[in-house]
């Protein structure tokens, strides 16, 4: 069993390629599985096709940061979906938010 699978996303992986649909699987802080993802998580996401993916809130600095890097100028921010739902539970205590959602324990 996974800590968290997110089923039925349109996975972007970061490289140029176009995106396809399919699950990622999570456990600790690594994804451990891509595509189609058979077994079962703590955790759920029912993604319903929307797009997945790990760092979208960057710069124009951080997207040539495989280039060159800038300590000054760089950066991106990417927050792991585990400390996502850890935070609507715990802190924010945004269970309506979470059933929107659509999140699900198995």
């Amino acid at each position: 069993m996974h800590d968290v699978v997110i089923r039925n996303g349109l996975l972007i992986d970061g490289t140029g390629r176009p995106g396809f649909r399919g699950d990622l699987a999570i456990d600790g802080e690594r994804i451990s599985a891509v595509g189609e993802v058979a077994e079962s998580g703590c955790r759920t996401i029912d993604a319903d096709g929307r797009i997945v993916g790990l760092a979208f809130d960057g710069n124009q600095y951080s997207i040539a940061g495989s280039f060159w890097y800038d300590i000054e100028k760089n950066r991106a921010i990417a927050v792991h979906p585990a400390i996502m739902i850890e935070a609507l539970e715990r802190v924010y205590k945004a269970d309506r938010l979470l059933a929107e959602i659509e999140l699900s324990k198995d």
